[in-house]
């Protein structure tokens, strides 16, 4: 009997954790469906209304355009502004890391992220990056800032701004920024960056999640 209740407690003890990280796995992908397609919702009404997409300094426009933008289209929740010009008062500051890479092995670097944040009614986040030497980008924390695991890739996730429009990181490597990792055992700060590809049209990426 003793020997069975063992047994029992061992194979409890290896399966518990495994169905942990696919209950995770699919609220992550339920999350990151939803704001894909609230993103590009937004997108589309921008273009329908004004004929023009999304740009960014590079186009001799205020960057921050990009993220005033985005919130005529979205519900939002909390304003939180530019990340740099008010990096003690945003709510999440560069000055404190918050997140880490896909394999949580280095912090991300907050600069990145840092032309435009705000919160939908959710509590998912959206973060933008127009200008300076990271890529333009439209990120989104698909859980929050406040839920785990913040990780690049895993619940974050990158999509591109391009002069022709806004497209899923990882889509076109040949590209600016495009060839970012997405890999379970890089540590390089942006390894993740490149996961949002694999998000949308690999069925098993959100059940493999290191």
């Amino acid at each position: 009997m003793l020997i069975t209740i063992g047994i029992i407690g061992l194979v409890a003890a290896m399966t518990l954790p495994s169905l942990i990280n696919r209950a995770r796995g699919k609220q992550l992908e339920a999350a990151f469906k939803k704001n894909y397609s609230r993103l590009y919702q937004a997108l589309d009404m921008h273009y329908a209304l004004t004929g023009e997409r999304i740009v960014t300094r590079n186009d001799n426009i205020d960057g921050n355009m990009v993220k005033e933008t985005l919130m005529k289209y979205m519900p939002v929740l909390v304003d939180c502004g530019f990340g740099y010009d008010d990096r003690d008062s945003a709510c999440v500051s560069i000055n404190r890391p918050a997140y880490k890479n896909f394999t949580g092995t280095t912090d991300i670097n907050m600069e990145c992220f840092d032309d435009g944040q705000f919160i939908l009614t959710d509590g998912s986040m959206i973060f933008v990056n127009s200008i300076g030497a990271c890529p333009k980008s439209i990120s989104i924390d698909v859980n929050g800032y406040k839920k785990g695991p913040n990780r690049l890739g895993q619940d974050l996730f990158m999509f591109l701004i391009y002069e022709d429009g806004v497209f899923p990181s990882g889509e076109m490597p040949d590209r600016g920024w495009g060839n970012m990792k997405c890999s379970a055992t890089a540590t390089d700060y942006m390894n993740g960056g490149g996961c949002t590809i694999k998000a949308l049209y690999d069925k098993d990426f959100f059940s493999r999640l290191p």
